[in-house]
């Protein structure tokens, strides 16, 4: 049982993803738990979102690329595995993966994989000046985790919370 239920989470899923530019993805398969205007946060450039997926552990685990673009970034924080329950302890306390991706045009966005007490590993192989086109196999938060992505301002957010998503396929922000 265990092994069918492995097999089928951290399957790769075949995906259609969308190639007009200006778009940005789902990082990952999930329900969008949260959207938040960045404004008046310490995280992220002022007037973009931070737009929270959680992945459940029925879900495929593995993230894809939001947008084409070069890794710029890829950091892992360490840190502690609390239930994520508490989204800003968790982002605070628990360890951490932010990996920013800059597109052609200058915009820089970035995904915050964070672990949970379920995710134990969060995993990138990617590193700094590697291209990946938008939808394109990128890593995962093993298994069930919580996925950030910073969208700057001049993207218009078109999800709700409690949307379901799935990684490289969903349209999350427009240009």
């Amino acid at each position: 049982g265990l092994m069918i239920w492995l097999r089928y989470t951290l399957r790769v899923p075949s995906r259609m993803s969308p190639q007009a530019s200006g778009l940005v993805l789902a990082p990952a398969d999930g329900r969008i738990i949260e959207i938040t205007k960045l404004d008046d946060m310490a995280v992220g450039p002022p007037g973009g979102h931070r737009i929270t997926i959680a992945t459940g552990l029925a879900e495929a685990q593995l993230q894809r690329s939001p947008v084409a673009g070069r890794i710029a970034d890829n950091f892992l924080i360490p840190g502690l595995f609390r239930a994520a329950d508490n989204l800003a302890l968790a982002r605070r306390d628990n360890e951490r993966r932010e990996i920013s991706i800059e597109t052609e045009d200058g915009s820089r966005l970035m995904l915050v994989q964070i672990g949970t007490a379920t995710a134990r590993q969060l995993v990138c192989r990617f590193a700094p000046g590697k291209y990946l086109e938008a939808g394109a196999p990128l890593g995962m938060a093993r298994v069930g985790g919580i996925s950030d992505l910073i969208v700057p301002t001049g993207y218009e957010v078109v999800p709700t919370a409690g949307m379901s998503v799935l990684a490289g396929e969903t349209i999350i922000a427009r240009r």
